[in-house]
């Protein structure tokens, strides 16, 4: 199995887990810049157009006895505590987003990490294997070439044969091995990621 030597940390951006995690965020920032601005007073100019000279005190009851609108001017400083513990409840969610989405992370890389480590420790066997078959081919062919010249007996040949088949079972469980850890790398970095070909043994390719 051939993994990249640089695998695009970008990738994991696509992951399901992590994508939504980042809304949340951008949904509790948005939530928290909303309970910002009830601090800023408000003032509503079509409730105003009834007016034609108001004082301070009527300008928060008037404009919904002349308009039926609301408020004409509403004062943050009369409701600031619940202003105040609206903006805390918004931070807190904000923060507990941003825990959710760092944790999503550190999993993504953990599980990345873990399919690299089973990719390189097959590439590894693949290595091995092919190299004890290469030598098990080999005696088969000499026990074969000494039956022939009368230098030795079939048993040898049976049992050379027996190894060269094993290797050759072997080498398709890996290989099968090595396509399970790609599937499940591509699925760990959410999809994105397109490794380089399965490098088959000599004998797969026959």
């Amino acid at each position: 199995i051939v993994v990249a030597p640089v695998i695009p940390a970008d990738l994991m951006g696509r992951r399901a887990d992590i994508a939504a995690a980042r809304w949340r965020i951008e949904a509790s920032l948005s939530d928290v810049a909303n309970a910002k601005t009830l601090f800023y007073p408000n003032i509503n100019l079509v409730a105003f157009a009834g007016f034609s000279s108001i004082g301070l005190g009527r300008l928060a009851d008037a404009g919904s006895q002349q308009w039926g609108v609301g408020p004409a001017l509403r004062l943050p400083i009369f409701e600031a505590g619940r202003l105040r513990a609206n903006l805390r409840a918004k931070t807190a969610d904000l923060d507990a987003a941003i825990e959710s989405y760092n944790a999503a992370v550190v999993d993504a890389v953990r599980e990345v990490a873990d399919q690299l480590a089973s990719s390189h420790a097959i590439g590894r066997q693949q290595l091995e294997q092919q190299a004890a078959q290469d030598a098990a081919q080999s005696a088969y062919d000499i026990a074969v070439q000494r039956y022939r010249a009368g230098l030795g007996n079939y048993l040898n040949v049976l049992t050379a044969e027996t190894s060269v088949l094993a290797q050759r079972r072997l080498a398709v469980d890996l290989a099968g091995r090595a396509l399970q850890t790609q599937v499940a790398l591509m699925h760990a970095l959410g999809g994105g990621y397109a490794p380089e070909p399965l490098q088959l043994s000599k004998t797969l390719q026959k």
